[in-house]
């Protein structure tokens, strides 16, 4: 026996048990036939109840969590929004308007686009840029304008994410080197973006 004046843990459950044991057999005083049945829905009642508010309670925390997972997303990436628009308009507007990353998204999906229809590889805003030029190299590891391509993505990466928004005379200076590798496929550079 403790010395304490405060119960232990097994004292305290022991207890517990024994007054869940109590309410039961005043609950079901007349079982009759069904007597030994009272030990198991003791247990059932002790060990069972809590195992269900527990339950419910972590289902609630994980759907709250989740909630809040989904509520900071990030942003869509910024190529998405060029796409919703023709992306050659979204560039001359963008550079009209002196919106460096803005006209850099524009540029890429432009450029994503204009490949897509050589059937150079299917580009999707979804995309990375790295995953988007890794489907190029894969689908056509000869192509002369890998390397380019591979230099230019170097170039909106930085552009896109790094801490200094580019200058709209920094993205137009990409412009003809995006339309170099559009030549011979039908869609040359937007008017103005030179």
């Amino acid at each position: 026996m403790s010395t304490s004046l405060e119960p232990s843990a097994a004292e305290y459950g022991q207890a517990l048990w024994d007054a869940l044991a109590r309410a039961l057999e005043e609950a079901t005083p007349g079982l009759g036939g069904l007597e030994p049945l009272r030990e198991p829905l003791a247990l059932v009642v002790g060990l069972g109840l809590p195992a269900l508010v527990a339950g419910v309670l972590a289902v609630r925390l994980w759907r709250r969590w989740q909630g809040r997972r989904r509520d900071e997303a990030p942003a869509a990436h910024p190529a998405a929004t060029a796409v919703r628009r023709d992306p050659a308009e979204a560039l001359r507007r963008a550079l009209a308007s002196g919106e460096g990353r803005a006209a850099l998204a524009a540029l890429w999906a432009w450029l994503g686009r204009g490949l897509t229809a050589a059937g150079r590889a299917r580009w999707s805003p979804e995309l990375t840029e790295r995953e988007w030029v890794d489907r190029v190299r894969a689908q056509d590891p000869g192509w002369p304008g890998l390397a380019e391509l591979e230099a230019l993505r170097g170039e909106v990466v930085r552009g896109a994410y790094g801490p200094v928004a580019p200058t709209v005379e920094q993205v137009a200076a990409l412009v003809p080197r995006a339309g170099r590798l559009l030549d011979g496929d039908g869609a040359g550079a937007p008017e103005g973006g030179a």
